[in-house]
This record gives structure tokens, C-alpha cells and sequence, in this order.
């Protein structure tokens, strides 16, 4: 199992296993955007906690479209394969890091604290699974621009936790912004938040649907 291991990451490594796709540009540039604003909010809030919680939540999508921009560019089945399982080692934890950021930023976290510690096993739930079985990604479908995952079974329940934890999330700003003040400084960091929630959430969005493709399945 270990030498299995070595020689898939092996491949990995190798530069032969790979090749320049346009497809891989939109994802490429998303990531560098997402990481630089999230490093511009942890300096524009000085390292305090609510801004470190965005970074991390900065870093989930990070990990996400890094990975796929380097699986759109794989030419090897495993090579692509691999990078597919390195992208949901960040994904199902970018819902509850932009939770746990909005009830922290929204002075909520008392009150919904519980919630946040669900949300997050939960999501490191998906995380072992997707790493140990083949229930979200299931293989792998070949496009004549590349390779896009195969979704599974796990993969409803997960969308459920995902999305509904988003919905849950953008009610709490919403909720907020309404009964903030008109005009203060409460109201305007808040409006600011959702802009900054919604570029990164942005950034979440695959780009490439495989709809674009040959239709050919994959291993």
C-alpha cells in the first residue's frame, strides 16, 4: 500500500504527466484572487480572529481550485485522480469555515456555537470518506480538455450539508444587515463582508462544466 503510494505521488511529481490547458487558466487566476484577498483581510484586520477565520476559510477554496487547475492539466488517469482527492481534502470544510467566520464576525458564536462544532465534524465526516472510499468521487470522466471528476452516491448528502449550511450562512448577514442602522459603521462592515463572502463563494463555482465536454466517461 505504501510503495503504491510513492509511486502514484512519483507521478504526480513527474512533469511528463502533465500538459498546458486553457481550461485550467479561469481556476489558476480564481485561486491567486482568492488567496490575495484573503491575505488582504488578514492585514487590513491585523491578525485578529475574525480575520484568521477568513483566512482559513480563503484557504479551503485555495486548496480546491489549486488542485483541479492541476487535474485539468494531468494526462495520466491516476495523476488526475489524485488531485481530484487532493481538492476535497479542503472542500467540504469551506462551508463551515464561512460559518464559523460569520457567527464570529456577527458577535453570534455563543448563541450558535454548537451549531459551528456540528458543522465542522460533520464535514471532517466527508472529508475521511471522500479520502478512504469512492462515494463522492467515484472515478473519473476524460474530456477532450481533460479529466473532471466522477461524482458518487455521497455526493447528495453532501451538496445538502454544503449548500444548506450556505443558505444558513447568508441568512445570518441578511438577517443582520436589516437591523443594523442605516449609515453606520456596523451596517457599511457588513455589506463589505457579504461582497467579500460572495467573491469567494465566487471562486467555488467550477467554471468548467463537464457539460462542455465530449461526453465520453472516464476510468
Amino acid at each position: 500500500m505504501v510503495a503504491e503510494q510513492v509511486r502514484i505521488l512519483t507521478l504526480v511529481l513527474d512533469p511528463a504527466n502533465y500538459t498546458a490547458s486553457p481550461y485550467a487558466l479561469p481556476t489558476a487566476a480564481t485561486t491567486a484572487s482568492v488567496l490575495c484577498l484573503g491575505l488582504f483581510v488578514l492585514i487590513r484586520e491585523r491578525l485578529q480572529m475574525v480575520s484568521l477565520s477568513f483566512f482559513l476559510a480563503s484557504l479551503t477554496i485555495v486548496i480546491w481550485l489549486f488542485s483541479f487547475s492541476w487535474m485539468y492539466c494531468a494526462t495520466d488517469p491516476r495523476v488526475a485522480l489524485w488531485w481530484a482527492k487532493a481538492a476535497y481534502v479542503g472542500v467540504p470544510y469551506i462551508a463551515p469555515a464561512f460559518y464559523h467566520f460569520t457567527v464570529a464576525v456577527l458577535g453570534l458564536y455563543d448563541r450558535r456555537k454548537r451549531m459551528v462544532w456540528i458543522s465542522w465534524g460533520l464535514a471532517s465526516l466527508f472529508m475521511l470518506a471522500i479520502l478512504t472510499t469512492n462515494g463522492l468521487v467515484a472515478g473519473l470522466y476524460r474530456y477532450w480538455w481533460g479529466y473532471y471528476p466522477r461524482y458518487g452516491w455521497l455526493s447528495i448528502p453532501y451538496l445538502t450539508f454544503f449548500f444548506g449550511l450556505t443558505v444558513l450562512t447568508l441568512s445570518h448577514y441578511w438577517t443582520e444587515y436589516r437591523s443594523a442602522a442605516p449609515g453606520t459603521i456596523h451596517r457599511r462592515r457588513i455589506r463589505a463582508l457579504t461582497v467579500a463572502f460572495h467573491i469567494v463563494y465566487l471562486g467555488s463555482v467550477d467554471y468548467l462544466a463537464r457539460f462542455v465536454g465530449d461526453g465520453n466517461g472516464g476510468p
